[in-house]
């Protein structure tokens, strides 16, 4: 609500996010196989497979993938007004673990406390205690120094084609990236804008993701200055 007047989103035929810039529907999809309990998922071939939960952001990040999925594909009626749809993109992501009882500890305690938060009387509780801290306030106890030189991020990843070919990649943080490395993010794609729009893919208006708006630039940018991308290919 704005105003305490509620907001009404404006009706449309089909999901927003496979939209493209004139108004057509995307060929591509996506869909999200999210893990629903602890599991395990094969990681590139030096790390096997992991022990794995559910993620609490895997819902949103998989919304932004199935967005970027979508702007890839540009629909040429001219030569083919019914084109067919493209083959389907899997999405699947999870948080890894070292152990089981690792895992399910992470999974049953972001079970219990996303219940109590929904549960309106606990909500109350959780308020009153002030159990949720303010915005900008979790890192308030740990120093800067702390965030840059013990924190990280490790994101592995293995693309399987619909023919059968196979990538891995894996981009890493070294420092904080909740903090640290989201504000770091925020000011490369700002420079991305400002200083590299004559080598931005050239899309005009519209809303996009940042790796659709940014392409390579944006990486590139990121691992100049302490991210590590790499990226293989295993198998044609």
């Amino acid at each position: 609500a704005v105003g305490g007047e509620m907001i009404v989103p404006p009706k449309t035929n089909f999901d927003p996010l496979i939209r493209l810039r004139d108004g057509t529907k995307s060929l591509s999809r996506t869909k999200l196989a999210l893990p629903a309990f602890v599991s395990s998922m094969q990681l590139p071939k030096e790390s096997g497979r992991v022990v794995t939960a559910p993620f609490v952001m895997s819902a949103v990040n998989g919304c932004v993938v199935h967005c970027s999925h979508a702007l890839r594909s540009q629909r040429d009626t001219k030569t083919n007004p019914n084109p067919p749809l493209r083959p389907t993109l899997v999405y699947r992501e999870a948080r890894s673990f070292a152990d089981v009882k690792s895992a399910l500890v992470d999974y049953l305690g972001t079970i219990l406390f996303l219940t109590a938060l929904l549960n309106p009387v606990t909500s109350k509780l959780i308020d009153l205690l002030q159990i949720i801290p303010e915005p900008g306030s979790v890192m308030g106890n740990i120093s800067k120094q702390t965030m840059t030189n013990e924190f990280y991020l490790s994101v592995a990843a293995v693309g399987i084609g619909s023919k059968g070919t196979k990538l891995e990649s894996i981009l890493y943080f070294d420092r904080d990236p909740g903090y640290i490395d989201t504000a770091r993010m925020l000011i490369e794609s700002a420079l991305c804008l400002a200083m590299d729009h004559d080598v931005i893919p050239k899309q005009g208006g519209g809303f996009y993701t940042p790796s659709t708006a940014f392409g390579n630039v944006l990486l590139d940018r990121l691992c100049k200055r302490g991210t590590h991308f790499q990226m293989r290919l295993v198998q044609e």
